[in-house]
């Protein structure tokens, strides 16, 4: 009997593989600048075979790994489930880069179509990727310290200067505003500005049509920076939430600015916010931001060396 049940499951195994759809695709990949093709990339993708959203039973993945031409073409095919998949293109000097979308069966000839489509990934070179001051997404809360005055904030010391931390030089200025009565009757905000009067701040969207690791412009502008920048969110007894959080939002920013007799700016430093700075009800914000303490080094390309563990 167990013979029989095993041969039963290895028949419908083999019956639900032959009848996955079909697929095949084509990647191209190219340096964003030159669009010269990249011949030295690894391409990874896979087929699902099996999946249990239930999670009774592993998922069968046939993964690949493929190296492209020298034209920086290669193509995959295999039976796969879903109707969405993709991969990522990876090569010594650029920033790794995805592709996917989504396919729509063609239930006669069982396979996914567009057949054979070619995914063009313009892959961005890697230029000066330098050390930053980091504040990880999974430390990035802290305590607000008292409200309704200026809290002078240590982007290397990653703390508020004393009284209420160990910084020792105010690159930024907090200042909190709380009006709480419970969770769902409230009005927070924070004003963000600086010492100095060419620091600043300036909004940044990522183009949605990169794919790409990195999706922030090499070098932070060197103008149209902003004084401060506030963002506030109120609730009034346990109505909707209004706030002017902006969807997608990142931030770019300049201090430590020296300007001579006339002016003009001959020394600063740069870094930026990774989306929407974190703020709720509670005593707690959180943001997520990389600073080059380099004067007058632009660079927003992080090398991965967190100069706050050094």
């Amino acid at each position: 009997m167990k013979w029989f049940l095993l041969l039963i499951c290895m028949l419908n195994s083999s019956c639900t593989l032959a009848s996955l759809p079909k697929a095949k695709y084509t990647v191209h990949a190219t340096d964003a600048e030159t669009g010269l093709p990249i011949t030295n990339a690894l391409v990874r993708t896979g087929f699902e075979h099996q999946y249990d959203p239930w999670g009774n039973r592993p998922n069968i993945v046939d993964r690949r790994k493929e190296a492209l031409d020298e034209n920086g073409f290669v193509t995959f095919s295999g039976k796969t489930l879903g109707n969405e998949w993709g991969g990522n293109v990876h090569a010594e000097g650029y920033y790794s880069h995805g592709f996917g979308m989504k396919y729509k069966h063609n239930v006669v000839l069982n396979r996914w179509e567009p057949w054979n489509p070619t995914f063009e990934v313009k892959m961005r070179p890697k230029k000066n990727p330098v050390p930053m001051y980091h504040r990880e997404g999974h430390w990035s809360a802290f305590k607000v310290p008292e409200y309704e005055k200026l809290l002078g904030y240590d982007l290397e010391k990653q703390d508020f200067v004393s009284p209420h931390g160990k910084g020792s030089k105010a690159d930024l200025f907090f200042e909190f505003k709380r009006d709480f009565k419970n969770s769902q009757n409230y009005d927070v905000s924070c004003r963000l500005t600086f010492p100095n009067e060419h620091d600043g701040i300036q909004e940044y969207y990522f183009d949605e049509t990169i794919r790409s690791s990195f999706k922030w412009p090499y070098l932070a502008p060197t103008n149209s920076y902003r004084p401060t920048v506030e963002w506030h969110s109120t609730r009034s007894n346990a109505g909707a939430i209004s706030n002017n959080f902006k969807e997608n939002v990142n931030y770019i920013f300049r201090v430590r600015t020296q300007v001579d007799d006339e002016g003009n700016i001959t020394s600063a430093c740069y870094g930026k916010i990774s989306g929407p700075f974190g703020l709720g009800w509670a005593d707690w914000a959180n943001w997520v931001y990389w600073f080059n303490p380099v004067p007058n080094e632009r660079s927003l390309e992080y090398n991965g060396v967190n100069l706050l563990k050094k």
